[in-house]
């Protein structure tokens, strides 16, 4: 780029550059050299630093989601490949799994199973609907639950095999 091709104020700097002293020159060098190095500092190197420091934390983190989804894609597709069961089969598995609740009562009525909960825990209650319903492809129709002031449920259950 030629001097003439310049602006105006260019060609002031450049005059001011030429009219100061070697030392004051130096200075401004410096000056210059550092308020350079501190900008790349700040604005490239320090912003890499962290997120190389960050990188295992944040991998291990999204290896753990992957995981979680690898472990949710499997299920979905054992559930989607389950063959149907016959109605004598998911009543035998649903009065097996029932009996995990503590005192309680099924009964049936075509479709449709009734579980009358005495004193259940919250944990085998969780347990039950987390695995029968998935399993046996039930729905839960209806819920009259109550929690009594040992913390235990009390109440019933309705599910229903579509």
């Amino acid at each position: 780029m030629s001097r003439a091709n310049t602006g105006p104020a260019m060609q002031a700097v450049r005059q001011r550059w030429a009219g100061l002293q070697p030392r004051e020159r130096m200075g401004l060098s410096a000056a210059l050299g550092v308020l350079v190095l501190f900008l790349l500092w700040s604005q490239v190197l320090w912003p890499a630093l962290q997120l190389w420091r960050q990188a295992p934390a944040q991998h291990l983190r999204l290896d753990t989601q992957m995981q979680r989804m690898l472990d949710l894609r499997n299920q979905a597709e054992a559930l989607k490949n389950q063959t149907l069961k016959a109605p004598e089969q998911w009543r035998e598995g649903l009065a097996t799994a029932t009996r995990s609740l503590g005192a309680s009562e099924l009964v049936w009525a075509g479709n449709t199973a009734t579980v009358k909960l005495k004193n259940c825990t919250p944990q085998a209650l969780a347990r039950w609907l987390s695995d029968v319903g998935p399993l046996w492809q039930l729905q839960l129709s209806q819920a009259s639950l109550k929690l009594n002031e040992e913390g235990l449920w009390q109440g019933q259950l309705s599910v229903t095999k579509p």
